[in-house]
């Protein structure tokens, strides 16, 4: 049987919801102003939010000052009855794009890169990468495949049969000819 984890739209919601709270909450406070919430608390706040909304499942990180809270609660698969745990690995999916395009849009505000850079200036074993732009890159337009995009690499990342680090894939990735012109 294979065990298949989904986040559905409205937990995804959720999560950058409340990770937004967590990040603002924390720009606006000095930290003797924090107001420490008791984990029975957090915890039920979870799990209300958690029935609101419908979500299977739900897992949280904090971190204050060099401590690290994890909780966790709800099912990691609803069909197979797994509880959700703290240390449970997730595909963020499609939502790290965003997080990518944020990060490298702040360098390129920052002066360190520029929407234009040459990928030949980071990875120059690429295909054609004296043609390929940062911004083709952030735009899915610069024709580099990706590894959802190869069926026996796609079933190994989700079997786990295979430890498929970023630095394995940008390799493999360079050695596969461009599915289009950039």
């Amino acid at each position: 049987m294979k065990i298949t984890y989904w986040i559905p739209k409205k937990s995804l919601i959720f999560f950058i919801v409340l990770s937004v709270f967590f990040v603002v909450s924390g720009c606006k406070k000095k930290s003797s102003d924090i107001e420490i919430i008791d984990d029975s608390t957090l915890i039920s706040m979870m799990e209300e939010t958690q029935n609101k909304i419908g979500a299977p499942g739900w897992m949280l990180g904090v971190k204050m000052g060099n401590k690290y809270y994890k909780y966790a609660g709800g099912l990691a698969n609803r069909e197979g009855k797994i509880p959700m745990v703290d240390n449970f690995q997730i595909r963020i999916g499609s939502i790290s794009k965003t997080f990518t395009a944020t990060l490298v849009l702040i360098l390129c505000d920052e002066g360190i890169l520029n929407l234009n850079d040459k990928l030949s200036n980071y990875y120059p074993e690429y295909p054609q990468s004296d043609k390929i732009t940062i911004s083709q890159l952030l735009k899915h337009t610069s024709g580099i495949i990706t590894w959802d995009e190869n069926d026996s690499i796609r079933n190994q990342i989700y079997e786990g049969s295979y430890d498929w680090t970023i630095d394995k894939l940008i390799d493999w990735a360079s050695t596969q000819d461009l599915l289009f012109e950039p």
